[in-house]
């Protein structure tokens, strides 16, 4: 496997700096994912808990027709 080759323009430097930054903020939004999926299944809460955390945590990336 080749290595990628170091950018030669600016517009290439910032177009390999958004890759990485989309691809930090998809990885950590998928450990939330699961996180949150860990949370509701072992954290022992009763359905209204639940509801609320899920509230909570899905209500600011815009799924608010969860609540």
């Amino acid at each position: 496997m080749n290595s990628v080759p170091a950018p030669r323009t600016f517009a290439e430097g910032q177009r390999y700096i958004y890759g990485l930054l989309a691809s930090a903020a998809g990885m950590s939004c998928g450990v939330g994912a699961c996180a949150m999926i860990s949370l509701l299944m072992w954290g022992g809460f009763s359905r209204a808990e639940e509801h609320g955390i899920v509230t909570f945590l899905a209500g600011p990336c815009g799924a608010s027709s969860l609540a």
